[in-house]
């Protein structure tokens, strides 16, 4: 079972939001008769909070394939994750939906999306969630060639949508590390695992120049934008970026980013990120709550009240 910080609950509060919108999409009248959904990133399905010890499904599971399969959608599911053990533990937790999935799977996400891309409809509704714990693990070009998988629909493109974990947090610690590079080669050597995950060195220009108007985070908002120009080049649209900030000191670890269709830009952008966004608030103020409990309880002070100030 994973164990992830408390940040991480925000996370899975904002996909929980997000998939219980697209359930109303799904419509056997309609025309997406069918969610095709893949997690190329999954893990076991099970997430254990190390601050709280609180235990929980991942959206993936108790979102898409629990409340999916109680609304009666149909649902084509696709799991991957490159270590084996994790999919032998996904396969039990998910066994009451095994219906709904399509394939179980242990390989490199950046080979595997091919054999997911066979599989899927090009005119119905597909999500294709990309959360690596390191930048390193999702190459650009695997993004490309999801965005390559489309067709027409109502006079526009559709492709699979997106949802991805922008790892600016190891970028920036890579960043730092070329630093201490002895040599022009190594460097850049270093920094070749964020040009392969951008698709681009442009964020080298643009950094400098964020940094010569005075922008003090230049770097991580030359890696973000550089990414959002590049997924908008494919042909996606992106709504505000969804920060993802450590409880404590409250620095951003990463960005949730979706990227979707034109034909439903405007719904994402005006009423669900608002959402979302008030939706981590709240969650922020909470977890800011929890760990001062934590912190309460080992100096073994019965009276918690003070540390609510």
């Amino acid at each position: 079972m994973a164990v992830w910080k408390l940040h991480s609950s925000k996370k899975h509060r904002a996909l929980g939001y997000y998939f219980s919108l697209v359930r109303r999409l799904i419509n056997p009248k309609g025309p997406f008769k069918k969610l095709y959904y893949a997690d190329l990133y999954c893990g076991d399905g099970k997430c254990t909070i190390a601050e709280t010890k609180v235990s929980y499904l991942t959206p993936t599971i108790y979102s898409v394939l629990r409340h999916g399969g109680k609304e009666g959608f149909d649902v084509c599911c696709f799991l991957n994750d490159i270590n084996p053990e994790n999919i032998q533990k996904i396969k039990i937790n998910t066994s009451e939906y095994s219906g709904f999935i399509e394939d179980y799977s242990s390989k490199d996400a950046n080979d595997y999306y091919r054999d997911v891309l066979k599989k899927i409809l090009s005119d119905q509704f597909s999500i294709i969630y990309l959360d690596p714990s390191n930048h390193k693990e999702l190459k650009w070009d695997t993004i490309k060639g999801i965005s390559e998988h489309n067709s027409k629909y109502n006079g526009n493109i559709r492709r699979p949508e997106l949802i991805i974990n922008f790892m600016v947090y190891s970028m920036l610690q890579t960043i730092n590390a070329s630093k201490a590079c002895k040599s022009k080669e190594a460097e850049e050597k270093c920094l070749s695992s964020i040009n392969e995950s951008l698709g681009t060195n442009e964020w080298e220009n643009r950094a400098k120049k964020y940094k010569e108007e005075g922008y003090v985070l230049y770097y991580e908002l030359a890696l973000l934008y550089t990414f959002i120009e590049q997924l908008k080049k494919i042909g996606y649209m992106v709504p505000t970026p969804i920060e993802i900030t450590s409880t404590s000191k409250e620095n951003r670890v990463y960005y949730l980013i979706w990227a979707v269709n034109e034909a439903g830009y405007s719904i994402v952008e005006n009423n669900m990120i608002p959402s979302i966004m008030s939706l981590m608030e709240k969650a922020q103020k909470e977890n800011k709550i929890e760990v001062k409990k934590i912190k309460a309880r080992k100096q073994g002070n019965g009276d918690i009240t003070k540390y609510f100030k």
